[in-house]
């Protein structure tokens, strides 16, 4: 009887299968290119594909150009030519007229109100529910590890400190938002995987890893900077050969356009558990008809599970800031950084962690924002007019954050943030006066820059619609860029 028991069964039971260890949970990712402060039609977008399709979308990724205009005096710091200026949307999110109905991570760009970031730059809430990753910066999210870096790369301005505060001149307005070599040090320091990179412009050589036909042909005035590895940042790229995130976004040149960058196997704890890929994604600015959103389905590299979906505080960043808040300056011209970026020590690390949570009781990110600027009354005009060039400020987050660190105070020149240096014009490019630097060593951040060259060396190049999430980023429409008739050496990517 048990034998022809197991007889009936053997045609119809499946056979037991190998338990699998459960995959950590993944999260649905909008990612956003250039949202130039149409935050309404931004989250329309997100709730719409929500409602479409039943999918989730845990957390929304915008990669600069933000825009968090409060009123009509951020407006004046807002790098662009007058006729574009407008309030935009945010000021309602700010002042709580509207609510962000998805957490919101940003970074900044080249059309921003600097006088804002900077009050955040060490990352902050621009508004609630809608936060700022500072100049650089690191957070997790669900499991997520996301870092990022504002701004444009800038040669000029690199290796300068941060010296611009409010009220900006026509040279400050715009250096104010050029990368910074502190900011890449500190990234530089940082182990371990990385799930997310965000930055605004793309790095140096990345048009070799996707479809550089296709690109040209919907902006064929890039054509010289592509083949002459011009286009992008080269820290960046030195980052991302460094870093190796699992995915890269980006956006800036107001287009889609994928890529995949294999980096080669390397050995030791520094290159644990990063990935051997990068995917790599730009997306356009918002406006209809544009591929400037996408959602993907994300999962935390290195097996790390889910954590609850809320914001907080990188250990190691915030290790990593402890340990090189000395360094920051405020001088155009400061002293070399150090010629290493070694990772935090532990002891540092742990000295954070216990700081923080003594005071906080975790790592999260708490919901501190405050109003520090009026918002604008309502019926003001859109335009903005008559507002005032504001004065610098200090927000109560930034303060707060480096108490609880136990640092000083040294953001801005009143504090006595002047590392080193003599004075010195930190003159836009345009202005074509500049001066000589004394001779210095190498440092990290020259080899981070070097490191751009192996990267456009690996030399893969994806065929027509080989990229996962690829596609077409239509004509250039007005105030994109140059048109194609324009001599590229004249063009300038901080007016992008």
């Amino acid at each position: 009887m048990e034998r022809e028991s197991r007889e009936r069964r053997t045609p119809t039971t499946p056979r037991r299968r190998r338990r699998r260890r459960p995959l950590p949970p993944s999260q649905q990712v909008a990612i956003e290119g250039c949202c130039h402060g149409d935050l309404d039609r931004i989250y329309e977008t997100v709730t719409a594909i929500q409602a479409a399709d039943g999918r989730r979308v845990d957390l929304l990724l915008i990669c600069g150009d933000f825009q968090a205009v409060r009123n009509a005096d951020d407006l004046l710091c807002l790098a662009c030519p007058p006729k574009y200026r407008a309030l935009k949307n945010f000021h309602k999110y700010y002042s709580g007229a509207a609510v962000a109905p998805v957490p919101t991570v940003f970074i900044g760009g080249n059309h921003e109100a600097s006088n804002h970031l900077a009050e955040l730059a060490l990352g902050g809430w621009a508004a609630p529910s809608i936060f700022y990753l500072g100049d650089a910066g690191v957070v997790t999210f669900g499991g997520l590890r996301i870092a990022g870096l504002s701004g444009i790369y800038n040669e000029r301005h690199y290796r300068a400190g941060r010296y611009e505060r409010p009220p900006y001149d026509a040279s400050t307005i715009r250096s104010a938002y050029h990368v910074r070599a502190l900011d890449v040090h500190r990234l530089a320091r940082l182990t371990g995987p990385i799930d997310i990179f965000l930055s605004h412009d793309w790095p140096a050589g990345i048009a070799g890893h996707g479809d550089r036909e296709s690109l040209l042909r919907r902006k064929p005035f890039l054509a010289r900077e592509v083949a002459d590895g011009s286009l992008g940042s080269p820290p960046a790229a030195g980052l991302l050969a460094s870093l190796r995130p699992a995915h890269w976004f980006a956006a800036h040149m107001h287009t889609k356009f994928a890529a995949v960058v294999p980096h080669p196997a390397s050995g030791g704890a520094r290159g644990d558990g990063r990935a051997p890929v990068t995917r790599f994604l730009a997306l356009d600015k918002c406006l209809p008809g544009r591929p400037f959103l996408q959602v993907l389905d994300i999962e935390p590299a290195g097996g790390v599970p889910a954590g609850p979906l809320r914001l907080a505080h990188d250990a190691q960043w915030l290790a990593i800031l402890a340990e090189t808040h000395a360094l920051h300056s405020t001088s155009p011209r400061p002293p070399p950084l150090p010629a290493d970026a070694p990772p935090p020590a532990q002891a540092t690390v742990d000295r954070v962690v216990a700081a923080v949570t003594a005071a906080r009781g975790s790592l999260d990110v708490p919901p501190n924002f405050q109003v520090t600027a009026a918002p604008p009354p309502p019926g003001a005009d859109p335009a903005g007019r008559g507002g005032r060039m504001p004065e610098a400020r200090r927000s109560p987050q930034t303060v707060e954050l480096l108490r609880v660190l136990g640092l000083e105070y040294n953001l801005d020149a009143a504090a006595g943030g002047g590392r080193g240096g003599g004075v010195g014009g930190g003159g836009d490019h345009h202005h074509r006066h500049h001066h000589a630097e004394p001779p210095r060593a190498a440092t990290a951040v020259d080899a981070i820059v070097a490191a751009a060259a192996r990267v456009a060396a690996l030399g893969v190049v994806v065929p027509p619609g080989g990229a996962a999430g690829d596609g077409g980023g239509g004509d250039a429409a007005p105030g994109d860029a140059a048109p194609p008739t324009v001599d590229p050496n004249a063009i300038d990517l901080d007016d992008i």
